[in-house]
């Protein structure tokens, strides 16, 4: 539950990231939840924690913590684009081009939700969509 009056702040993102970038997961992960209890589901925090899990190869906790932070917020592309690469890894490979498109939808400037498309879509054989991701 978000305390009364604070929000999730740089500060708090940079110290979490910092974590994340010294691969000390597990420190990460405790600081993270403990953030989520403090500041709820930030869109930031919970992207932060998913690619925590996704670090660790635990794609399907990534995936539930994105899926979370986009029943919150699910105008955030990168969001989208995050939870595709997860269930692209957990072989769920019609899930991951549905969130691939939503997230180029939200934002068709973002290249690399571009990229993981059309490698999903020739990974499924569906050329004729490829064509058509290739003419964007």
């Amino acid at each position: 539950m978000t305390t009364s009056g604070s929000q999730f702040s740089q500060h708090e993102a940079r110290n979490l990231f910092a974590l994340y970038s010294a691969g000390r997961f597990q420190e990460a992960l405790a600081e993270g939840h403990r953030l989520q209890r403090q500041f709820g589901d930030a869109p930031l925090l919970l992207n932060l924690l998913g690619a925590i899990y996704a670090a660790q190869e635990r794609f399907h906790e990534a995936s539930t913590v994105y899926r979370r932070a986009i029943e919150a917020h699910p105008g955030v592309a990168d969001t989208h684009y995050y939870l595709a690469n997860s269930l692209s890894r957990l072989g769920l490979r019609e899930e991951a081009i549905s969130q691939y498109r939503q997230a180029i939808a939200l934002r068709p400037t973002l290249d690399d939700a571009h990229s993981g498309l059309c490698r999903e879509l020739e990974r499924a054989n569906q050329l004729d969509q490829l064509r058509s991701a290739l003419e964007l």
